[in-house]
């Protein structure tokens, strides 16, 4: 008798051995990370948000930092322009 290769399937059980459950692959079945997943900032804001960046476009002393837009959006906040709510962090201005 010569020493055949014995079967993968028969020298581990597939089915009980396996580390993943089933359907694991399946794309509903997937956790991804959280990107995009966020509050949105609203149209409102994002103009502007524009606005500020194309003054500092037209005059270069008239640039705004994050900080500066993120103090000009409370202002509006605190004159009933904008909600409150609807101001992004200084980092979300930065990243943006």
């Amino acid at each position: 008798m010569q020493n055949s290769p014995t079967p993968i399937s028969n020298q581990m059980g597939v089915d009980t051995e396996f580390p993943l459950k089933p359907g694991w692959a399946l794309k509903e079945n997937q956790k991804m990370g959280n990107k995009g997943g966020g509050k949105r900032i609203s149209k409102k804001v994002i103009q502007y948000l524009q606005a500020y960046f194309h003054a500092g476009n037209l005059n270069p002393k008239d640039r705004y930092t994050a900080e500066k837009m993120h103090e000009s959006l409370k202002e509006l906040a605190h004159e009933n322009e904008l909600s409150v709510e609807d101001i992004p962090e200084v980092k979300t201005i930065r990243d943006g």
